[in-house]
């Protein structure tokens, strides 16, 4: 049987989730958008210390060697543009560090149709609230 602790930690999991989902449709790009992304990730890991559960898959790997190698490019001068390069390899790893949250998420769940299908819900309230607003 799970704890108390574990059961609030899904919980607020479970909203951190649908939050983040609802930011990435309504608030893209805003303050908010960051907080849900901040709130998601902080979430999954405590998820993943209370399961005891870490999932990384060999395109994680990859990615994470394609940070390394334009974080020593830009620093090093390689790049023909370092500022720029550094920029994007913020964006970079930033993407990298949501992607790996929202792949432990939906494995520890185990509910990849029940993910698709929040954000196909998030996405019709968004299209409706657009149509009734225009």
């Amino acid at each position: 049987m799970a704890t108390k602790e574990s059961l609030v930690i899904e919980l607020f999991t479970r909203w951190a989730f649908l939050f983040f989902v609802g930011s990435q449709v309504f608030f893209q790009n805003t303050i908010i958008n960051r907080l849900a992304m901040v709130m998601l990730v902080g979430m999954v890991f405590l998820l993943c210390l209370t399961k005891k559960k870490l999932y990384f898959h060999s395109y994680f790997l990859f990615a994470l060697l394609l940070i390394i190698q334009s974080y020593l490019f830009s620093v090093n001068g390689v790049s023909i543009n370092p500022s720029t390069s550094l920029a994007m390899t913020t964006t970079l790893a930033i993407n990298f560090i949501i992607a790996l949250s929202i792949y432990n998420y939906i494995l520890i769940y185990d509910n990849l149709e029940k993910s698709l299908f929040s954000f196909a819900k998030i996405g019709t309230v968004f299209v409706i609230v657009m149509l009734l607003l225009s």
